[in-house]
C-alpha cells in the first residue's frame, strides 16, 4: 500500500471522520474517501461503518489498522536509524501517559530533549483515567507511562518509581494533623476523585467495604486541573498519589497524608515500551531522559510524603 493511504486510514480511524482527517492531512475529503473506497474494493470488504455522526472501523478495518500502524511505526524507526548514521538523531516519538504527568512533568522533559536534539518531534497523548493501565494499547506508540501495580502487562518496563497513596487536602484541614488517615476518616468529609475504574474496584475490595463502609464522592472528574482547583477552594479532600500536586504541596497550598489501608499503601508508575517493537534512536533518547527524571521524582515524592504534618491545636 502507498504511504499516503496508510496515513489516510490512520487519521480517519483516529478522528472518526473523513472530513476531519482530510483537514488534518491538508487534502480534499473526496481524495481520502476515494482511496478508502478503492482499498475496500481491492480487499472485498468494508473497512469503516459510515454513520451520520462519522465513521468507525469494522472488524476488518481494525485488523488492517493494526498492520498500518505497525508499518508506519517501523518506517519512522527506519528513518530515524538512517538519520543516526550521520550522527544526527531525528524523528518522531509517540508517547502516551497518565494525565497527572502530562501537564507539569512531561513539558520539562521534552524541553530538555529538544534543547539537545532539536530534530526530535514528540507527540504526547494523555489517556483517560477511566482506562486502567492494562487497557492502554501501545500499538501506535513508542513509549507509555502507566500505573502498573495490580495491572498486569507483558510490555518491557524501562523505568519505574513508587509513590504513596493518600489524602490531598487544604493545609489547614483537620485531617492534616494525622500521620495517616483511614478510609473511615475520609467518610466524614466530601471526597473528590478521578474517574478511575481501578481505584473504584480496589476500594470495593478493601476491609473498609467489607464492613459496609462507603465513600460518596462530591466530584468525580477526568480533569486533574479541575480537581486541583476544587481542592484549593476547599470543596473536599482528594484520594490520590501526590504526583499531580507537587507544586501545590511544595508551596504549602495543599497537604498530603498517607492512607493507612495497605491496599493503597504504594502505587507504581512505569515507563514501558511495546513488546515486539525495537526502540528507535529518538525514542531511546526520550526514554533515557524519562528514566533520569523518574529518579528525580523518587526524591521529590520522598520529600513531600515526609513533610511535617500539622501540630494539634
Amino acid at each position: 500500500m502507498h504511504a499516503a493511504v496508510l496515513r489516510y486510514l490512520d487519521q480517519v480511524a483516529r478522528l472518526g471522520s473523513i472530513r476531519r482527517a482530510a483537514a488534518v492531512l491538508n487534502v480534499a475529503s473526496s481524495a481520502v474517501n476515494r482511496q478508502i473506497l478503492k482499498l475496500e474494493e481491492e480487499l472485498g470488504t468494508p473497512l469503516f461503518e459510515r454513520r451520520r455522526t462519522g465513521v468507525r472501523p469494522t472488524a476488518a478495518g481494525e485488523r488492517l489498522l493494526h498492520h498500518v500502524r505497525e508499518t508506519l511505526s517501523e518506517y519512522q524507526r527506519m528513518r530515524a536509524e538512517i538519520a543516526g548514521l550521520s550522527g544526527e538523531i531525528r524523528g518522531e516519538v509517540r508517547l502516551i501517559s497518565i494525565r497527572p504527568l502530562v501537564d507539569r512533568f512531561l513539558p520539562r522533559i521534552i524541553q530538555a530533549v529538544m534543547t539537545l536534539h532539536p530534530h526530535i518531534t514528540v507527540h504526547v497523548t494523555g489517556f483517560d483515567p477511566a482506562e486502567t493501565g492494562e487497557a492502554v494499547d501501545l500499538g501506535s506508540y513508542d513509549l507509555g507511562i502507566v500505573f502498573t501495580e495490580g495491572r498486569e502487562r507483558d510490555d518491557p518496563v524501562l523505568a519505574r518509581f513508587h509513590t504513596p497513596f493518600g489524602a490531598i487536602m487544604p493545609r489547614d484541614h483537620p485531617l492534616g494533623r494525622q500521620a495517616k488517615v483511614t478510609l473511615e476518616d475520609c467518610t466524614d468529609y466530601p471526597v473528590l476523585i478521578l474517574d478511575d475504574l481501578w481505584f473504584r474496584q480496589a476500594m470495593s475490595e478493601t476491609r473498609f467495604a467489607a464492613r459496609g463502609g462507603r465513600l460518596a464522592p462530591r466530584i468525580v472528574a477526568n480533569s486533574l486541573p479541575m480537581i486541583v482547583n476544587a481542592l484549593k477552594a476547599g470543596l473536599g479532600i482528594g484520594l490520590f498519589t501526590p504526583i499531580g500536586f507537587i507544586e501545590e504541596l511544595r508551596a504549602g497550598e495543599l497537604a498530603f497524608v498517607p492512607l493507612a489501608d495497605t491496599r493503597f499503601e504504594d502505587s507504581e508508575v512505569s515507563l514501558i515500551s511495546p513488546r515486539h517493537k525495537r526502540l528507535s534512536p529518538p525514542a531511546r533518547v526520550v526514554a533515557d531522559h524519562l528514566a533520569a527524571a523518574f529518579d528525580g521524582m523518587r526524591q521529590t515524592l520522598a520529600e513531600v510524603a515526609t513533610a511535617p504534618v500539622q501540630k494539634g491545636r
